[in-house]
């Protein structure tokens, strides 16, 4: 009797779940691609403040930033920062900036007077509409130690892309412009170039978005004369998503990417932040989600999340991101944030 209610007793459990599973509502494609909200404790847990970083237009809308961190103060300070202004999205006031802490929050020029200093001064673009500088990097050679400053310039009229790189040994005084890749844009464009030195050899990931926006991966022992690109096609929680900017570092886990991505369609101001890494410099895993916009209405990252920084210290990741706010156009607000934790799945934002 004992055996024949338990037979009875499966049967109903089994009947009760094939006609739950029926009852449950099927997500539809577009349901499936849309980004994830992020929770009411995750935004309480990130805290998403603004850092208070001051550019030589005077504003505080840092974009683009590259962040390297030293054992040791290089010239008196141990964490240097590569960035863009972007005040109110003016591609005009996007010249590359660099600037220096000892905490890794409170950031200030490196110069004898405290004050901000481009690096590429209003570039006297004929059109600047269609001309501009962005997506700057940083690299510090230490066989000769000096700090190497990259970043990109676009001529739409042209059609023409370059990554230029200006170099220094003290922080202040600075070697003039050179040309470090030129590319025809119609065919590769040579999207936030991330680099790599070592071991004698420099290592570039960018993004070319043409042709599903695949990354681009080359080599240089001078770093003028690059090998030809081999493809890297990230793999991403849905094929609708698009590479846009990204940075590479390498640790113990090999080389670790983040990288921002945006839905086929959809504009690339409106992006999460992904992370992927590799054992070495092609075969990269398939990304994970690890930072949203917020959800507060008048948050300065609500929209969007850009190009991200991120370097490891004493088992912390520390991820610099670019952030995007409502409104749009000239009244938008950018800037960079800062979050850190254990893993790229456990992270905190710094509450100012």
């Amino acid at each position: 009797m004992l055996k024949k209610n338990k037979s009875i007793a499966l049967v109903m459990i089994l009947a009760l779940l094939i006609i739950t599973s029926s009852c449950a509502p099927k997500n539809t494609q577009a349901e499936i691609d849309k980004p994830a909200k992020t929770s009411a404790s995750w935004e309480r847990k990130l805290c998403r403040s603004k850092l208070d970083i001051i550019s030589s237009y005077g504003d505080d809308q840092a974009f683009h930033p590259k962040v390297l961190n030293f054992e040791k103060p290089w010239n008196g300070y141990r964490y240097w920062m590569a960035y863009t202004p972007y005040p109110g999205a003016d591609q005009r006031k996007e010249n590359p900036h660099v600037c220096v802490s000892n905490d890794r929050i409170h950031w200030k020029p490196f110069e004898g007077e405290g004050k901000a200093v481009s690096l590429d001064p209003l570039t006297p673009f004929e059109d600047p509409d269609k001309q501009y500088n962005s997506d700057t990097h940083l690299v510090y050679r230490k066989d000769i130690d000096t700090l190497e400053c990259y970043w990109r310039q676009v001529d739409n009229r042209t059609r023409i892309d370059k990554i230029m790189k200006r170099t220094t040994t003290d922080g202040i005084h600075w070697s003039k412009a050179q040309n470090v890749l030129v590319s025809d844009a119609r065919t590769d464009r040579i999207l936030s170039p991330a680099i790599i030195y070592e071991n004698g050899r420099y290592k570039m990931w960018t993004v070319n978005c043409k042709r599903k926006f695949p990354v681009l991966y080359r080599e240089s022992k001078d770093g003028f004369h690059w090998t030809t690109p081999s493809t890297i096609q990230l793999k991403y929680p849905s094929d609708r998503l698009r590479s846009w900017h990204l940075d590479v570092i390498h640790t113990e886990k090999g080389y670790e990417m983040l990288v921002v991505a945006f839905y086929k369609g959809h504009r690339h101001r409106e992006m999460n932040l992904y992370y992927t890494s590799s054992k070495n410099e092609h075969d990269f895993k398939k990304c994970i989600t690890i930072l949203k916009p917020s959800e507060k209405e008048k948050a300065w990252d609500n929209r969007g999340i850009y190009r991200s920084s991120f370097f490891v210290e004493n088992g912390i990741y520390y991820i610099y991101y670019s952030g995007i706010g409502y409104p749009k156009g000239p009244n938008s607000s950018q800037g960079v944030g800062l979050t850190y934790g254990p893993s790229v799945k456990n992270i905190h934002g710094y509450d100012a």
